[in-house]
């Protein structure tokens, strides 16, 4: 009985937090799937009732759990000095880095997406990014919007844990894919593919991005060099800053 009583006394107080950063490792662990109510009360050691008490029902659960990795994010590191582009690249990769340490989570934040005050701090620091340089509030949450969805792609090829991107793999993976080829049909790939840039998940993130600054600045350009009459009725057909 004492060593009972002893035990109850060191367990933590269940609480919000702890029941979504015990649930979110598990995601991390396990998978979604791998997250039920019974299974978080064991991980907990609470009864699964305990747990209902804080969350009436996964879906709540998903947003606090939304909420624990979007808070992840380093907003701290916006410098709002910055020229536009890199404030922009400063806030992709921070959001890339935190998917890139809970790619089981991506399937909640797709489904899901931020709801919650908490959730939505890093997306208000992000479409004051855009609004900071000039875009309309249309413009700037649409941008915030294609920014994060590029991110979200760019996680998802990186989702399967077991993909092997080391140059011996990598060779091996273009040459037996390029053995099969025949060259009259398909001669831009066989090229792109003895380029050895297969997988270099890293790069081609990054060229996405560069592409992605550089089409933001230049509807920014453009929309500026508009008369104000031809941008009000251009707005009215469709965001342009």
């Amino acid at each position: 009985m004492p060593d009972e009583v002893t035990q109850e006394w060191r367990r933590p107080p269940l609480s919000r937090e702890r029941i979504v950063w015990t649930a979110l490792a598990i995601v991390d662990a396990d998978g979604l799937d791998g997250l039920t109510m019974r299974r978080l009360g064991k991980d907990l050691d609470v009864t699964t009732m305990a747990v209902y008490h804080h969350f009436p029902n996964k879906s709540a659960l998903y947003d606090g759990i939304v909420e624990a990795v979007m808070a992840e994010i380093d907003v701290s590191a916006d410098d709002s000095s910055a020229p536009f582009r890199a404030r922009l690249k400063t806030a992709a990769r921070a959001y890339r880095d935190v998917l890139a340490a809970h790619p089981n989570a991506l399937q909640v934040l797709i489904a899901r997406g931020p709801r919650t005050t908490g959730a939505l701090v890093p997306v208000e620091t992000l479409i004051g990014i855009f609004r900071d340089a000039g875009f309309s509030p249309a413009d700037a949450m649409a941008g915030m919007d294609v920014t994060a969805a590029t991110v979200r792609g760019a996680a998802l090829v990186v989702l399967d844990q077991h993909l092997d991107s080391s140059v011996e793999t990598t060779n091996a993976v273009a040459g037996d894919l390029a053995a099969t080829l025949p060259t009259d049909r398909f001669p831009h790939l066989l090229e792109a593919l003895a380029s050895g840039s297969l997988y270099d998940l890293t790069g081609e993130f990054e060229i996405g991005l560069e592409t992605l600054v550089r089409g933001f600045e230049a509807r920014l350009d453009d929309a500026r060099r508009q008369p104000a009459g031809f941008r009000g009725s251009a707005t009215q057909s469709g965001p342009i800053a």
